[in-house]
């Protein structure tokens, strides 16, 4: 698989089970032994969907633009008594 792509973790584990399912057809002890000794699936957290900042590029940028100009403004008002 592409290094990268995404959901590859989970792919990878579902052809493990299906390989699983398709070499002990029938026999369900046998199914639920392998897949127990496979083990659980861990996520490794690296999902992008949970930041609101990084929807477009710069983003984030405008309230910290917005933020440094209140400043300036404000230095520039008190230097200017």
């Amino acid at each position: 698989m592409k290094y990268g792509q995404p959901f590859a973790r989970a792919q990878i584990m579902m052809a493990a089970i299906a390989g699983i399912m398709a070499s002990t057809a029938g026999n369900l002890a046998l199914q639920q032994s392998k897949i127990d000794a496979l083990g659980p699936y861990v996520s490794r957290g690296k999902g992008k969907g949970s930041s609101r900042n990084g929807i477009a590029p710069g983003a984030g940028k405008a309230n910290h633009r917005a933020a440094m100009k209140r400043r300036n403004v404000l230095r520039h008002r008190a230097a200017c008594r």
